[in-house]
This record gives C-alpha cells, structure tokens and sequence, in this order.
C-alpha cells in the first residue's frame, strides 16, 4: 500500500504480539536480504550480459526519488500519504531477477538515511524503518521469486529478447500478488498494534485506496514496458517525478510552518505553569459560548475560584512550592469536569471553570462539586504537608449579559465568599448583582485550619 503511518509509537509502548510479529517480519526480511546478497553475483551476470551497470544505477535513484514522493489524498481532515515506491519495486520485480530487485530496492531505501530529517525520524522509530524495509525486502523478493518461476531467472526483461512486449497477464498477477501480499502485511501489523480486528483494519486503511494501490502498480507496469523497450525513454518519468520531489519538500515545509504556527498560537492561548487555558482564552471562549447560548436559548455559567491560605505557601516555602500548588488545582480541575466543561487559569491563585450550556442549578451542583474538591486541597512537597483551599462564586448568564458582565459577577459572588469567612461558596442570584451585591451565600464546612 505504501501508506506511511505517523504514530509516534516507539517499540516499548506496542503489544507484545505486535512487537514479535515486527521482529518476526524483520527476520524474514534479513533471511531474504541475506539469500540476494549471496545469489546477486551469479545473477548479475546474466543481467550484465543484457543491461549495463548505469542502468541499474538509474534504478536505485529512481527508486530513492520514488521513495522520497508522496502524494496526499484526503478531505483536509484526515489525509492518507502514500509514497511511490511501490511504481519502482513493480518495474524492478518485471525487468530484473528477484535478488537483483531485493539490492537495488533495499539500496534505494537506504539511500533515505542521507537526509537529516530521515535519520532523525528513524532513530526514534527504528522498529517502524526496519518494519517498512523488510516489508520491501519480502515483496520483492517473494513476487520477484514468483515472476523469475512464472517466466524463468531473470524476470520479464532478461528472459526474453529486448523488445518483446511484457505479458500483460503475467504483470497483472504480478501487480495483483504485490499488492495483496503488502496489504496483509501491513494489516497483521496495524491490526495488531491496535488490538482490532483485521476486517476493520482492512475496511479502514485498504479498501478505500484499493484504486489508488492499484494505478501505482499499473503505472510500474507502464514503466517496465518503456524500459523494455528503451531504457533511455524513462527519462520521460524522471521530469514529473522531480518537479513532485520539489512539491514534496514545498509542501512538507509549509506543513512545518503550519505546525510551528499552531504551537506559537496554542502557547499564546495556555497558561504556561498549568498547562490550562489562560485569560486570553477564557475571553474568547466565554464570548463565544455566550453567543452560541443566544442563539440555542441556552444559558453559560461561570465558577470562579479563589484560592485561599495559598500566600503563607508561597511565603514559607518558596516559590517552587507555590508552583506546585497550582499546578495540585490544576489537575484537581481537571479531574472534576466533565468533557466539555473549560478549566482555565485567570491569573495568580485564580481559576474559573466555564460551564456552556448550563443553568444556575447546574452550575451549582458543578460548584458543590469543586468545593468539596478544593477544601481542603492538600499536597506533600519535599516532605512538607500542604494544605489549601478556595473561595468559589458561582454566575449564570443572564439575557443580554456580555462575558465580562458574567466574568465579574462570577468575580463578585467569589469576593463576597471571601468577605464572608472564606471557604465558602457564593451564588449570584441577581444579574446586577456586581452593583447591587444582592447574594445568596451557601454556608458550607469552612475547613480552615
């Protein structure tokens, strides 16, 4: 299929069936690498007679610029990268003995280690390069095996005199075996890293591109055609083949681009100490949630949250431990919300949670919740027992309430709690409450110390 996978597994992280199934395919892979070493001299010679070494040169960096193209099909959403390789292995399993196509494509993927990029993404994979070069190693060398049997050594090009035109039945099977063997292949793998069944894994990663497998095959046909009946007419693959390289490398640059870009937007948009959402998020996301509640008729509801005894941490331990005290809330936060709801970190010891779609008894339900969570909120550092809590106010928007308006009178209830005795929690009952302080306190289990 020649799809290239972009998981970022390494070897430890895969199930032990997986990991023996890729050291298994990878010792097949030497056994047959080993077999076209030994056999390649005897072979050669027969090739020599007929096809002289720049030819086969010309193969091997066919067959390197081959491996470095891809094409990308997709919805912009999920996009499958194919490379194509496979057009150069079928050609070379047409024209060449099978220990003569086993060399020249494992040289061709060796070649990749040239660049910087390729040694660094292998030299974390090195399972998943070793994986894909004993997956060329075992198709070429078992169909290449298959057409020497079919049409004897040598293949479709030595066997026969210059000229003669390749059987087109003998290369569809050809084409036909290449394909499925590399399919099961690649679905024994995948199905097995996964833990799936193959028919899904088939269904999922084969089935859709059958077409697209299967036009690379045609299209090596067509190139062992034009080789067999003059190795210099190739040339006419070589010119599209580099102008796609060169697309390639455009494309995977403004792909890095992109990345880099998406990173710088998404620290911009994180607290850096929390990992949470910052004030610039919540901004953003408050406003859009309170749109989107205008238009469904839906209310938003904000949790505001105050931490307290979080200055005598700070003051008696340090800074360090302050930082691991907000990152304790943090993940107290997250571990309180549900999918959907946005934990968030405003500034110093504040916090909020935005609760779209939910009512004022919904969102005091949530903020019970994170109360009972947050006091007291206890943390060991350096063999030191921490303990904080919070002060929480809780808001529900109201018709025509902007998401500053609904921020401070979330902040207003909080204000009130802490005015109140701290470690309580607050709920806003009155829109205008931010001027007219009209609250309803919830008198809970202070838990100071």
């Amino acid at each position: 299929m020649g799809e290239r996978g972009n998981d970022g597994e390494t070897m430890g992280d895969l199930p032990i069936p997986c990991r023996l199934y890729i050291v298994g395919s990878i010792l097949v892979g030497i056994i047959i690498a080993t077999a076209a070493a030994i056999l390649i001299i005897p072979f050669s010679r027969g090739v020599a007679a007929t096809v002289p070494p720049w030819q086969l040169i010309a193969f091997v960096a066919a067959g390197y610029l081959a491996a470095k193209t891809e094409i990308s099909v997709g919805d912009g959403t999920h996009i499958t990268k194919f490379d194509l390789a496979e057009i150069l292995n079928v050609a070379l399993i047409l024209v060449f003995p099978w220990p003569v196509a086993v060399v020249c494509s494992l040289a061709s993927n060796v070649m990749l280690l040239a660049s910087p990029a390729s040694r660094s993404q292998y030299r974390e994979r090195i399972h998943k390069y070793l994986f894909n070069l004993s997956d060329t190693v075992l198709l070429t060398g078992l169909v290449g095996g298959g057409v020497d049997a079919a049409y004897g050594v040598g293949g479709l090009l030595v066997a026969r005199p210059a000229g003669d035109p390749i059987p087109l039945l003998g290369a569809a099977a050809a084409v036909g075996l290449y394909q499925l063997v590399n399919a099961l292949h690649v679905v024994g793998v995948v199905a097995l890293a996964q833990r799936v069944s193959p028919v899904a894994v088939w269904a999922k990663t084969v089935r859709p591109f059958v077409w697209i497998t299967l036009a690379k095959g045609g299209v090596g046909v067509l190139v062992a055609a034009v080789w067999t009946f003059n190795p210099v007419l190739t040339i006419i693959f070589v010119v599209p083949a580099l102008a796609q390289v060169r697309a390639t490398g455009a494309m995977e640059a403004a792909r890095a681009r992109a990345n880099e870009l998406t990173m710088a937007l998404e620290e911009a948009m994180t607290d850096a100490l929390t990992g949470l959402p910052n004030r610039r998020t919540v901004a953003e996301r408050l406003a859009a949630e309170i749109a989107e509640g205008h238009r469904s008729e839906a209310q938003t509801s904000v949790v505001f949250i105050d931490l307290d005894r979080f200055k005598p941490i700070n003051d008696l331990h340090g800074h360090d431990a302050g930082d691991a005290a907000l990152r304790a809330v943090a993940d107290a936060l997250r571990m309180a919300t549900r999918p959907g709801d946005i934990p968030a970190r405003l500034a110093g010891d504040e916090f909020v949670v935005i609760l779209p779609r939910r009512d004022a008894a919904e969102a005091r339900i949530v903020g019970e919740r994170l109360y009972e969570v947050l006091n007291p909120l206890r943390i060991s550092y350096k063999g030191a027992a921490l303990e904080m809590g919070a002060s929480i106010g809780v808001a529900t928007s109201a018709e025509g309430e902007d998401a500053d308006a609904l921020l401070k009178k979330a902040d207003a209830a909080t204000y009130a709690a802490k005015r109140a005795g701290r470690g309580r929690m607050w709920v806003a009952d009155n829109p205008d409450a931010t001027r007219s302080a009209v609250m309803s306190p919830m008198r809970m289990r202070i838990g100071e110390r």
